[in-house]
C-alpha cells in the first residue's frame, strides 16, 4: 500500500493494525510494545489490543508471535504477501469506494453514499475531511453536490495516477489491446523523432 492510499484510511484502528505490520514485517528484531507505541504514536495498551486482534484475524499463512520479556515477531508464510493481508484490512474504506465511483464517472450525492453504505451523513461528512485534506496537496477541491473533485485536469489526472499506482491488487486494471498497441506506438514514435529513450507502463 503506497503513502497516499495509507492517508486516505479514515478508521483509526484499522491505520493503527497496518502500521503495526509494517512496522513488525520489516523488523529483523523483535519489537516490543515500547517500540510500536513510540513509533505510531498510540498508548502501549492500545497497541497491544490492536495486536490481540489481529492475532485473532490473520490469515493461516501470518504469524504474530508474542514472547515475553523478548517482543513481538511477524512470520509469514514464504508464499504469502504481507501487504495481501494489509488489503485486505482496508478493502472497506469508503473513501476508496467513493474514489474508485469518482473514476469511473459514477455521480452519487452524500446522501446516496449515507443510504448504500450505512453511514450516517454526518459521519460520511467526517470521514471526507480526511479526503479533502489530501486533495488540497495535489491543489483539488472535493464539491459535495453531488460528489465529484474540481480542480485542473493535469491535478485530477495526477492524483488518480498517484492513488492507483500502487494502492490496492484493484488498480492493476490490465489495458485493452487497443489501448496497447496506442502506448506502443506512442514510445516508438517519440524514440523515433526525439533519438531519446521513455520509460513508460500503461498505468
Amino acid at each position: 500500500m503506497n503513502r497516499l492510499a495509507y492517508q486516505l484510511i479514515v478508521d483509526k484502528k484499522i491505520k493503527r493494525q497496518i502500521a503495526i505490520l509494517s512496522v513488525l514485517s520489516s523488523q529483523k528484531y523483535p519489537a516490543t510494545l515500547e517500540d510500536l507505541s513510540e513509533h505510531i504514536g498510540a498508548s502501549e495498551r492500545t497497541i497491544s489490543n490492536d495486536i490481540y486482534q489481529l492475532i485473532e484475524i490473520a490469515p493461516p499463512e501470518v504469524k504474530i508471535k508474542i514472547t515475553p520479556k523478548i517482543g513481538i515477531t511477524l512470520v509469514c508464510d514464504p508464499s504469502f504477501l504481507i501487504s495481501d493481508f494489509i488489503l485486505e484490512l482496508a478493502e472497506n474504506n469508503p473513501v476508496f469506494e467513493i474514489l474508485d465511483n469518482l473514476f469511473n464517472g459514477v455521480v452519487e450525492t452524500i446522501e446516496d453514499y449515507s443510504e448504500r453504505l450505512f453511514i450516517s451523513e454526518s459521519t460520511l461528512r467526517q470521514k471526507l475531511l480526511v479526503l479533502k485534506k489530501v486533495l488540497r496537496e495535489y491543489q483539488l477541491e472535493l464539491s459535495l453536490t453531488p460528489l465529484a473533485l474540481t480542480g485542473d485536469e493535469i491535478n485530477i489526472r495526477c492524483f488518480f495516477f498517484s492513488y492507483y499506482r500502487n494502492s490496492s491488487n484493484k488498480s492493476f486494471m490490465m489495458p485493452e489491446e487497443n489501448q496497447v498497441n496506442l502506448h506502443s506506438t506512442v514510445i516508438d514514435t517519440f524514440k523515433k523523432h526525439e533519438n531519446g529513450s521513455l520509460y513508460s507502463d500503461y498505468r
